[in-house]
């Protein structure tokens, strides 16, 4: 079970990553308005 510290850690990790990190972090393709966002 994941506790709210480690939820808290992974989203920092996330937030301070950059654009073409995060897209790691989410085990899906990106959509087109992610994809704008990460400037692809």
């Amino acid at each position: 079970m994941t506790t709210l510290k480690q939820i808290e850690k992974a989203l920092k990790e996330v937030l301070l990553s950059k654009p073409k990190e995060k897209v790691k972090y989410k085990n899906k393709k990106p959509t087109k308005v992610e994809k704008n966002k990460s400037g692809d």
